[in-house]
């Protein structure tokens, strides 16, 4: 199960990095989302 969390963290973060710019969300979500994400334990071990 702890992998299957982590595969769902690794395409998360490269899906983010190449499309966040292209998303249809303001600017300040990007950076609420970029600014969260890494205080999250698994996202900080999977990046």
């Amino acid at each position: 199960m702890l992998n299957t969390a982590r595969e769902t963290v690794e395409r998360f973060h490269a899906v983010w990095e190449a499309e966040k710019a292209n998303l249809p969300i303001a600017g300040k979500v990007r950076e609420m989302i970029d600014a969260h994400a890494p205080s999250i334990e698994l996202y900080r071990e999977c990046t």
